[in-house]
């Protein structure tokens, strides 16, 4: 059991769980609440990808930013993607 290998709640650790099977969020502990998290708008993964990757660079090269929306489009609004 998942439940086992984690610490007590004694000291203020937090152990956070991804997965995409809610029963495996679920199985770890009744008390806790699994966020089910969704997908981004074209306009939120835009807005996250261009803060990363355009940071230090004012204005963007036109040609930069059309490669990155179209990068942002393949991921199809998975942050992590």
């Amino acid at each position: 059991s998942l439940k086992r290998a984690l610490p007590g709640n004694h000291n203020g650790s937090r152990v956070i769980i991804t997965t995409r099977i809610r029963a495996v969020a679920e199985g770890v502990d009744q008390r806790v609440y699994a966020h089910k998290l969704r997908f981004l708008t074209f306009e939120e993964s835009w807005n996250l990808f261009e803060q990363k990757a355009f940071r230090d660079i004012k204005p963007v090269n036109q040609d930069l930013e059309r490669i990155g929306k179209e990068m942002v489009t393949k991921c199809g609004g998975l942050p992590l993607a």
